[in-house]
């Protein structure tokens, strides 16, 4: 018998509030978390989930996007999200840092897709290259 959609849902939640109370995240806690997920239900079972998360972000939800990236790379494979990823990014309402972090999910998974392929699809690039800046920056300082 399979969870409940609210079951699974919440799951969710207590994996994205997990990685989110960690403002960088180790390759420790990102497998721990994602061995949990699967350990509830098969990871094209979380993609639907993953993505209506996803679909909910925009520029100002940073630790969200980081979060869902990271459970992205643990649970999913190139074959499972390149459809889906490659449609959000063609799609002008997506935002330009959830087309940029479906670009590092999918180049971490293996993808060799031309990187202008992305850079094409902003509407913002000079936006973007300046809100990375800013993140790295903020990152060196810990």
């Amino acid at each position: 018998m399979s969870a409940s959609p609210l079951l699974l849902r919440c799951h969710l939640q207590d994996a994205l509030r997990t990685l989110e109370a960690e403002h960088v995240h180790s390759r420790h806690l990102r497998q721990e978390v994602g061995k949990r997920l699967l350990a509830v239900a098969p990871a094209a079972t979380w993609y639907p989930f993953l993505y209506k998360e996803l679909d909910g972000c925009d520029n100002t939800t940073t630790q969200r996007l980081e979060s869902l990236g990271e459970l992205f790379m643990e649970i999913g494979t190139l074959d499972d999200l390149r459809e889906g990823f490659y449609a959000r990014v063609a799609d002008p309402a997506t935002a330009d840092d959830v087309k940029e972090l479906l670009h590092i999910v999918l180049y971490s998974l293996g993808d060799t897709t031309d990187p202008d392929f992305f850079y094409e699809h902003l509407k913002d690039p000079d936006s973007l290259m300046e809100r990375e800046a800013i993140r790295t920056f903020e990152l060196a300082q810990y």
